[in-house]
């Protein structure tokens, strides 16, 4: 399966120049204090971008288990793991492990934002997955609350058209009890998928985030997947193989 455009926890942003070796993806782990929305605190990540390539990325950390190196960003709220890149198919996808410390935090993860030549007939499709961990020792002892901050109280989105266009919101959080130390897992997909749906407006851009708050010393990881193809009637005209080709030369 195809697997890219990955940000991890919170905020990439690919900035374009000139010349190819100059381009960076830049990627930003931040938190903020659910109550107060105040910064907690960030970590940033940045890779070279080669746009000859038909894709990129950059890994650090762990996405499942503990980590020895997880860096505290803030106030004990820290980044385990986090994964990304980018094929330029379009897709994008996102991979990240973090954890709260002593206050409620609100996560913000965005993939990277890709863009490409306009698809005027286009059909998507795009998935998304949260586990959550409590803290066997602090916090809420056998129990997790994840609280989707996208519209419908939704954690993940994903968006089109520099972020105009919502194709889906996925995942209603919620309060589960799991016992200390427990987990549990939080998915949503389209709802044609593993099949493609039409998106209804000509597309030239795409990003998906996920939002959420984690209640205290818990811990999520979460993965994500969305792709924007011309439909098969669309992609016979266009010429598929030279759109392709006009997207990896794109910066």
């Amino acid at each position: 399966m195809r697997t890219s455009a990955l940000l991890a926890v919170v905020g990439l942003a690919v900035a374009a120049s000139a010349a190819s070796a100059d381009v960076i993806a830049r990627i930003e782990v931040i938190a903020n204090n659910a109550l107060t929305n105040q910064e907690i605190g960030r970590g940033v990540w940045t890779a070279p971008v080669d746009p000859s390539l038909p894709g990129g990325g950059l890994s650090w950390g762990t996405l499942t288990g503990e980590n020895d190196a997880a860096i505290d960003i803030g106030g004990g709220t820290k980044v385990h793991g986090i994964d990304f890149g980018w094929i330029w198919d379009p897709i994008v996808t996102a991979n990240f492990n973090v954890s709260s410390g002593p206050v409620n935090t609100t996560f913000t993860v965005n993939s990277a934002f890709l863009s490409f030549p306009t698809i005027p007939g286009a059909v998507a499709k795009a998935s998304a997955f949260i586990g959550v961990t409590d803290s066997a020792t602090f916090g809420d002892i056998g129990s997790v609350t994840l609280s989707g901050l996208q519209a419908g109280g939704n954690a993940f989105s994903a968006r089109y058209n520099n972020n105009t266009q919502t194709f889906v919101n996925l995942i209603s959080g919620g309060t589960v009890g799991v016992g200390p130390g427990g987990s549990a897992a939080f998915t949503g997909q389209n709802a044609a998928f593993p099949f493609y749906e039409t998106i209804p407006v000509a597309a030239d851009d795409m990003q998906s985030q996920f939002r959420f708050s984690l209640s205290r010393f818990d811990r999520a990881s979460g993965t994500s997947f969305f792709e924007i193809v011309p439909a098969p009637g669309t992609a016979a005209v266009l010429g598929l193989g030279g759109l392709l080709a006009a997207r990896r030369r794109r910066a």
